[in-house]
């Protein structure tokens, strides 16, 4: 796994490897403050726990949560907020942030949604945000699709292509 700084900043993971020490593969995150003190495999567990590039990042935070503990077992989200936080501040580009962002917002609602009674005082508040789903579901493939592009118009140096250049990636597919 290699890391490069893009342009607006960003140190972008572009793989995964527990088999080696995580500053090793990454020495550009040893001046990370919150890092410090912090282990090679916690801070693989935080990768894994909190990058959209991560293959446990689309699961429900609680199994998310379990998968980052098979890399380290005493890993807790609530005590890392810091380094979570600091990690994805500095690796995540703006279109990964917006997915983030909206697939988060759209797990509070499932949540909300979940553990609130069904009552016939709240029936109607609950339907109406529950037909709302589909305009925000909407929105977060449009988040996804644009994280998609962002990442898919990158290249390793950091710029980006050209819109002839990257037809010309999408065609080769």
């Amino acid at each position: 796994m290699s890391s490069r700084s893009t342009k607006m900043g960003a140190m972008v993971f572009t793989g995964y490897d527990l088999n080696k020490d995580f500053f090793e593969v990454n020495p550009q995150y040893k001046t990370v403050k919150e890092f410090k003190g912090i282990g090679s495999q916690l801070l693989w567990a935080i990768a894994f726990y909190s990058h959209p590039d991560s293959i446990y990042w689309e699961l429900p935070d609680q199994e998310r949560a379990e998968r980052a503990q098979d890399i380290y077992k005493d890993f807790d989200a609530a005590k890392q907020v810091k380094a979570i936080k600091a990690l994805e501040d500095i690796s995540l580009s703006p279109g990964q942030r917006y997915y983030k962002e909206a697939v988060e917002f759209i797990e509070k609602r499932r949540k909300f949604l979940m553990e609130t009674e069904w009552t016939p005082k709240n029936a109607k508040i609950l339907n109406d945000i529950a037909k709302s789903n589909e305009a925000i579901l909407k929105d977060m493939q449009r988040a996804k699709e644009i994280m998609d592009e962002d990442k898919s118009s990158r290249t390793f140096g950091g710029e980006r292509l050209s819109r002839r250049d990257r037809r010309r990636v999408n065609d080769s597919d």
